[in-house]
């Protein structure tokens, strides 16, 4: 291929190279690598995004008659939670989470979901969780307020 270039207003032919053609090859082999390196971490689980769990994922998994063992965790004040929870879920305040580890499942592969009042102090606790090797942290959608505003059944200890 063949451009021209002006210079002091003569034009001047010029060839394109192997270089240019390779230079975009280069480019696209770049963009495929980081494609695949991007996607290797989401498959992987190592990817930064917040994995959530539906409202009704969450309660087929509750009444399910045999369901995988799995952790529903409540990170909100005791007082919150004696006001109203998800029926099955275990209260560890997100401020004492770090503490109280040896409470979790000691299999750090378990389903664990975390929900609080509006997902704040469940974002806490899920890092904490993740850092220390819990792999299958999970996120309710719409934590305690979207469990309420669906009209979701919940219990009380008042």
């Amino acid at each position: 291929m063949i451009e021209t270039i002006n210079s002091h207003h003569h034009a001047k032919p010029i060839a394109r190279t192997g270089a240019m053609a390779s230079g975009l090859q280069n480019l696209m082999l770049a963009i495929a690598l980081c494609f695949v390196f991007f996607s290797t971490q989401v498959i992987s689980g190592e990817s930064k995004a917040r994995p959530t769990i539906s409202q009704t994922q969450l309660l087929s998994i509750i009444n399910a008659p045999s369901s995988p063992p799995y952790l529903l965790l409540d990170v909100r004040t005791d007082d919150e939670y004696k006001y109203g929870h998800i029926d099955s879920a275990v209260n560890i305040s997100h401020s004492t989470l770090a503490d109280n580890l040896n409470a979790l499942p000691k299999d750090k592969s378990a389903l664990v979901v975390v929900y609080c009042r509006s997902g704040r102090r469940a974002a806490m606790a899920e890092q904490i969780l993740r850092d220390n090797g819990y792999t299958n942290v999970w996120h309710l959608e719409g934590d305690i307020k979207g469990w309420q505003a669906s009209d979701l059944p919940q219990v009380s200890k008042n």
